[in-house]
Formats: structure tokens, sequence, C-alpha cells
């Protein structure tokens, strides 16, 4: 406390309880019994930080949770919620709306985490790993595609030592080729309104990805 010399708000923490009513209590100061209160109000504790934890390296395929946490004064934490989350590159690193991660290719994604109700917003980096010394083919093309319209896809080897390279024979695939078909060429149309998944396979790695294509 000041003992009088501002008039400004001062903060006491109080233990969070349930109660009806507030009663305060008055113990006078250090000269006689009297005490004033300018005005009192009343306010929930807000968080000072926001802290989000999550591993920084995983495997393909394997898939983690982000935990998040306020950070309150006096060393108190509580769960964080209501939260959204966004990739950068979703296509190396899904995430979803409640903050699972899955590893989807190899390569590094920033993760965005924001709260819209105090305002924190925190980033981490994750990067997925190589399987071995296995290269991984990845599938590149638009998600979104309007009725016979087409697209080239591009379909690339990346290697743990980074070089990328373009395989020499590729096979495509559609699961529903009404909808969306695919050339040995990789060249995609879309034939009618719909959604279908382009899948492209190396017979020399055995290596095969796929891309979901929606037409409007």
């Amino acid at each position: 406390m000041t003992s009088g010399t501002t008039t400004q708000p001062e903060t006491f923490l109080v233990e969070q309880t349930t109660a009806r009513y507030i009663q305060i209590l008055g113990k006078g100061n250090n000269a006689n019994p009297w005490n004033s209160f300018t005005e009192v109000g009343l306010y929930p504790l807000a968080p000072i930080v926001m802290r989000v934890e999550a591993l920084g390296e995983l495997k393909l395929g394997d898939s983690r949770q982000i935990e998040t946490w306020y950070g309150f004064p006096g060393g108190k934490r509580e769960r964080a919620e209501e939260l959204t989350y966004t990739s950068d590159t979703p296509d190396i690193i899904q995430v979803s709306s409640t903050g699972w991660m899955k590893a989807v290719s190899p390569g590094s994604a920033v993760i965005t985490v924001k709260d819209p109700y105090y305002g924190f917003t925190e980033t981490i980096r994750v990067t997925t790993l190589f399987n071995g010394n296995q290269p991984f083919l990845r599938l590149h093309g638009k998600a979104l595609m309007t009725s016979k319209t087409t697209q080239q896809l591009q379909a690339e080897l990346l290697h743990p030592d980074g070089h990328k390279e373009l395989p020499a024979k590729l096979t495509y695939r559609s699961s529903k080729p009404n909808t969306v078909s695919v050339n040995a060429k990789g060249v995609a149309r879309a034939n009618q309104s719909g959604t279908a998944i382009i899948s492209v396979t190396d017979p020399t790695s055995g290596m095969t990805d796929s891309i979901t294509i929606t037409v409007r």
C-alpha cells in the first residue's frame, strides 16, 4: 500500500473463492483508526503471459497436441481455451482447430496460436524429420479448382541432404475421375463439382503422396 500517497488504483490479489457478498474491513492507519476509499472495483484476475508448449520435432505421420497455458501473477497457471491455430505451411505440418499437429511431409512450419479474449499471440516452429535416409515424394497443386479448368500438378522427391529431384516417371491416379481427372503427365482437369483425391507414385523409390482437390 502507498499510505495515501497516490489516488491511482492499487491492486490486491485475492485467492479464488465463491462468494455472494464482499465485505471490506478497514483497520485504520498508523496514526488513527480512520480509512478512506476513493473507489473500489472487483475484477477477474487477468493473465500476464501465454505460454505455448509443443515438441519441436516430429516424425513423419506423427500427431501431437499443442499445450497452451495462461500465466498469472504469483506463479499460478491455467490452461488456455478457445484459441485459434494456423500453420504457415500446412503441407508440412497440419494443425486442427483444437491444436492437434500432424507431420505430413519433411520440412519446417511455423504454428501461430492466437487468444482472441486477452489478445495474446505466440508462435512456435515445428520440424518434420525424414524417415532415416529415405527420400520423400511431395505432390504440389491447387486445392480449389473451377469446373472445366485444368492445372499442372508438380511432384518432386525431397532428399535428407536437402536436394530436390524431379522423378523421370510417375503414375497418377484420381479417386473420382468424374470429378477431377488426371492424365499421365500430371495435368488435372476439373469436370464437375465435388472433391477428389489425386495420388502420385514414383515406381523407382516406391514413394507416394496425394492432395485433395475440390471443384466449385
